[in-house]
């Protein structure tokens, strides 16, 4: 069976004018595991198109899990690869979707956002989309045979993506009160959030458990592509997905429109050499937001620390504050320097 999809992708490579960029792609997956070669053929057949020598690769030693690299080197400003929108879960393209079912979940995915946002648009317009992602996404979790099925089964499945997922009889090794706290009221939170998008007025309760929607939304929030939209439109996109984040990244992704389709594209920032990973970057964020959000801290981070210098006559201090670097919250660490001598 692994020798006639890598048939037909090379086909599909054959197709679009570069067969070897395809059949490299399908070597690379075939080398992680069945799931990804899966993928790599779903990829291919739902319009992936491969501008550079694009390839998987395995970062898990450093704590990355798969990723996607270079087999040749490119300048800058090189499109590597570009994916069409119409097979991403969008929350803005309701198409493949029940116009009932569908309709009453805008309804009340806008009422939520009007309970719980009314002073934050911005917060509001933003949730708004992520619950429609996450009803969708959930759809296809669901369906034994969507169109979604190979890129699911390709995802990596972690015990704790992020914090929202994080279980009390996990909470108890921590012996953090205020960590416990903080997971209670995104427990509160989200399990309103589940009650109220699953409410479709037939006193049924929701066909999904509290558990599977907080996973699901966890899984929506940590891996839609981190691109800005003029409608705020959120997009989980296959193969995008592959791109692990760096505050230096070499590449950047963004939408593109051609011939009345749109693209999400990736373009390197710089020259990237063979075998480099490709990174974007995922926002400037505190490493208590990445925890927060992607379930990982990077250390050194220059987004979780404040410089405050103070200058006297008597004194040169530099206080540093910084926040832990590992995913829990362990403690924050003071520096000073020493009081600076007087000159005799």
């Amino acid at each position: 069976m692994d020798t006639i999809f890598l048939k037909l992708i090379m086909l599909k490579g054959i197709i679009r004018g570069n067969e070897v960029r395809f059949r490299n792609l399908a070597s690379s997956a075939q080398k992680l595991s069945k799931e990804m070669f899966n993928f790599a053929y779903w990829s291919a057949d739902h319009g992936l198109d491969l501008c550079a020598s694009v390839e998987f690769g395995d970062y898990n030693s450093l704590g990355m899990g798969y990723g996607l690299t270079l087999k040749e080197p490119v300048p800058r400003n090189t499109k590597l690869f570009r994916f069409p929108c119409r097979c991403a879960i969008s929350s803005a393209d309701d198409g493949v979707f029940k116009s009932s079912e569908i309709g009453k979940v805008r309804e009340n995915a806008e009422k939520i956002m009007k309970d719980y946002f009314k002073f934050d648009e911005e917060k509001g317009r933003y949730t708004y989309n992520l619950l429609l992602l996450t009803y969708k996404l959930q759809c296809y979790l669901n369906a034994k045979n969507s169109l979604m099925k190979e890129f699911i089964e390709a995802l990596p499945v972690v015990e704790l993506p992020n914090l929202g997922t994080w279980k009390m009889e996990v909470l108890v090794e921590v012996e953090s009160p205020s960590l416990i706290e903080y997971i209670k009221s995104i427990y509160s939170v989200t399990n309103g959030f589940h009650y109220r998008l699953f409410d479709f007025g037939d006193s049924k309760p929701p066909v999904v458990s509290a558990e599977d929607f907080r996973w699901t939304l966890s899984l929506a929030s940590s891996r839609y592509a981190p691109i800005k939209t003029e409608d705020n439109t959120l997009y989980l996109c296959p193969f995008v997905d592959y791109l692990n984040h760096s505050f230096e990244p070499n590449c950047e992704i963004a939408l593109e429109k051609e011939e009345g389709q749109k693209w999400i594209a990736a373009t390197s920032l710089r020259d990237i050499e063979a075998n480099e990973q490709l990174l974007i970057n995922y926002g400037n964020m505190s490493n208590y937001m990445l925890v927060q959000k992607y379930g990982f801290a990077i250390e050194n981070n220059p987004y979780s620390s404040i410089p405050i210098v103070i200058r006297s006559e008597k004194y040169l201090s530099l206080i540093h504050i910084s926040e832990p670097t590992r995913p829990l919250y362990i403690s924050y660490a003071v520096f000073c320097l020493k009081k600076k001598k007087k000159k005799k």
